[in-house]
């Protein structure tokens, strides 16, 4: 109610804020002494959590006026609606308006209209509590001032009892809680609202705090402020425990990692290719080094000394053989030596000259004429 002005006290040399009442507020002689007791009652406050007054009046124009301490900073309905707070923010915050509250509670001061926008924040991030409903009547003036629609509150934030006139302490409290699962929330608790750590990530504990101030009936919430900002603080000094599991990964941080798992698949098999690789070049390359081997050669020799070729084939390719040396033509003896063993590839070599049935000697091929080459797959069995 009212506007808020910035001022400089000359005199002091310092900053100050004015807030000015409607005018029809003066008109109202029983409104003006309250609005006089009550100036001078949150004059004594002093605490670093509430925002002084430093003085009151009324302007020639008729206007109720009080000058208050000047906050560089913002209010707490701004930061909601805009970057919003942490869940240890909120705690912090809280505790700092219990603190503020507890002290103006002890002096018999209530505030009446706790909301984000009477909660100040100061460039250093100490907590100011402005506003301690100056012009809100108490029980007794409700009928009286009702008729020039004054309001008792904020709607949101008000106390059942509140509304029907009837406001202490505990009312403040309610308000509490109401801001509290707001800054958790983003929301107001209104109709059948769920718990904050079903709606965000935060202590379960939380829970409790909010739902016993949040009580509509007053005997069942916090009775003292003091009360309130002792649960807090035991959260605020204790681990966290969440009542959610941890979100899943936002989804590029999933492509990421299903990429960076197929790379890596594709680096090992690229590996275990190069290494299967290498052992196959040494292994001919060892191959390499042993003597020449060549496909079998039958050189030409008369058609009735010769074996057929299903008996040769039965005779040098039904074991395993392996070629180990060449002994040449014109050494005057039969060109073959074999020894059983590993077949190599799959496949006999081996160079003869002359081979022939038993008894019937052997023969040479004249030079002139082409060896033929015979290799055979056959499994050996």
């Amino acid at each position: 109610m009212g506007a808020v002005y910035k001022g400089f006290q000359e005199k002091l040399g310092r900053s100050i804020a004015i807030k000015l009442l409607p005018a029809e507020l003066s008109a109202d002689q029983q409104f003006v002494s309250r609005f006089e007791r009550e100036a001078k009652t949150l004059a004594k406050l002093q605490h670093p959590g509430i925002v002084s007054i430093h003085d009151f009046g009324q302007t020639g124009d008729g206007h109720l006026y009080f000058v208050m301490e000047y906050v560089e900073g913002t209010d707490l309905r701004r930061i909601l609606e805009g970057p919003g707070l942490q869940p240890e923010q909120a705690l912090e915050i809280i505790a700092q308006i219990c603190e503020a509250l507890h002290a103006a509670h002890r002096q018999g001061v209530i505030h009446r209209d706790i909301k984000p926008a009477n909660i100040l924040l100061t460039t250093d991030g100490r907590v100011k509590l402005a506003d301690f409903g100056l012009a809100r009547p108490d029980r007794e003036e409700h009928e009286a001032l009702t008729l020039s629609n004054i309001s008792l509150g904020t709607p949101d934030y008000m106390a059942p009892e509140q509304r029907h006139g009837q406001t202490d302490l505990r009312a403040d409290i309610y308000a509490l809680g109401v801001m509290l699962y707001e800054m958790l929330t983003g929301q107001l608790p209104q109709g059948a609202w769920a718990p904050p750590s079903r709606r965000v990530q935060v202590d379960v504990r939380i829970d409790e705090v909010v739902i016993k101030a949040l009580q509509h009936e007053p005997g069942l919430r916090y009775q003292q402020a003091s009360e309130m900002k002792t649960d807090v603080d035991d959260i605020r000094s204790s681990a966290i425990e969440t009542a959610v599991p941890p979100a899943a990964p936002p989804r590029s941080r999933r492509i990421l990692w299903a990429a960076l798992i197929t790379a890596i698949a594709l680096v090992a098999a690229a590996a275990f290719w190069f290494v299967e690789k290498s052992r196959l070049i040494s292994a001919v390359n060892e191959d390499s080094k042993a003597p020449a081997k060549t496909h079998l050669r039958l050189d030409p020799v008369p058609p009735q000394t010769v074996a057929p070729l299903s008996s040769m084939d039965e005779a040098l390719f039904g074991y395993d053989w392996q070629y180990k040396t060449t002994i040449p033509p014109d050494s005057g003896r039969p060109a073959y030596a074999y020894e059983r063993g590993l077949f190599f590839e799959k496949m006999a070599r081996f160079t003869a000259w002359g081979i022939s049935r038993p008894g019937s000697g052997r023969g040479r091929p004249p030079a002139s004429e082409p060896c033929k080459s015979i290799s055979n797959s056959r499994t050996p069995t």
